[in-house]
C-alpha cells in the first residue's frame, strides 16, 4: 500500500534514509551524505503533501517525493516532452532490508498511475552516475536517458531520465 506521508512518519523515514545513505557509502556510491537529504527536507515534503510512503505489513519500508518541482539544473536538459507538465520523483528511499523485492518498481508504477490521474504528460527523475542499479531500473521501466546535470558540488554527473505517460 502507498499513501501520503504524515508528520508522525518522520522518525521512521529518517531512519530509513540514514540506513540508505550508509549503504550507499559502503558500496562506494557517494550520491548522498549527512548534508543531503535531511529530516527538514522530508518534513517540507510532508507539509507540501508531496511525500508518499510504502507500507508493507504494518511498517513503512520506503518513501519518495512526487511533485512538479524541477531543479534549476533541469533547464539545460533537452527533454523529450517539451511541456513542463511533468512529475518529478525525488529522494526515493527503500529500507535496505526490503530492497530487491520490487518496491522501487511498485513506486514508479504508482507515480505513473498518479500522473495519468492528474493529467500529467511525463515523469522525470535523475540519479547519480555511479548508481547503476537505479539507471538499469529506469531503463527497464521504459524511461529514456535525456542528459546530465551536476548537483551539490559533486564531480560526477547525475543522469536524467524521462518517460512519456500520456
Amino acid at each position: 500500500m502507498i499513501r501520503k506521508a504524515i508528520k508522525d512518519d518522520i522518525s521512521k523515514i529518517v531512519n530509513i534514509m540514514k540506513d540508505v545513505v550508509n549503504k550507499m557509502i559502503s558500496e562506494g556510491n557517494p550520491q548522498w551524505d549527512s548534508s543531503y537529504p535531511t529530516k527538514d527536507i522530508y518534513l517540507k515534503d510532508i507539509e507540501n503533501g508531496d511525500l508518499y510512503v510504502f507500507i508493507k505489513g504494518d511498517q513503512i519500508v520506503a518513501a519518495a517525493c512526487i511533485n512538479q518541482i524541477q531543479a534549476e539544473e533541469y533547464k539545460n536538459i533537452k527533454w523529450k516532452i517539451s511541456s513542463d507538465n511533468s512529475f518529478v520523483i525525488h529522494r526515493i528511499i527503500i529500507d535496505p532490508n526490503f530492497q530487491n523485492q520490487g518496491i522501487a518498481v511498485d513506486f514508479m508504477k504508482f507515480a505513473e498511475k498518479l500522473a495519468i490521474k492528474s493529467n500529467i504528460f511525463s515523469i522525470r527523475i535523475d540519479t547519480f552516475s555511479m548508481n547503476k542499479k537505479a539507471q538499469n531500473l529506469f531503463k527497464k521501466l521504459g524511461y529514456f536517458e535525456v542528459g546530465k546535470v551536476y548537483f551539490r558540488n559533486k564531480k560526477e554527473p547525475f543522469i536524467c531520465f524521462e518517460k512519456n505517460i500520456i
